[in-house]
């Protein structure tokens, strides 16, 4: 099992459309084979710090969600 964590750091403004834009990128993802969890976290102390905790089960589930048309 691999675990990915993704830190972004996002504008003020642009907070809630990085959310609704990455709805469809994690759906599709948690329906790919090989992805255990893939969600996405707000930072409590600071909303514009959004992190995505992805788990797979090996590399190349990772490589084939790298090269698939939603990422």
């Amino acid at each position: 099992m691999i675990h990915i964590v993704a830190k972004n750091s996002v504008k003020k403004s642009q907070v809630e459309t990085f959310k609704v834009l990455t709805k469809e990128l994690i759906l599709k993802s948690k329906e790919e084979e090989g992805c255990i969890a893939y969600d996405l976290y707000e930072d409590m102390n600071n909303p514009t710090v959004l992190t995505f905790i992805e788990i797979w089960a090996d590399e190349e589930a990772i490589e084939r969600h790298n090269k698939s048309k939603h990422f």
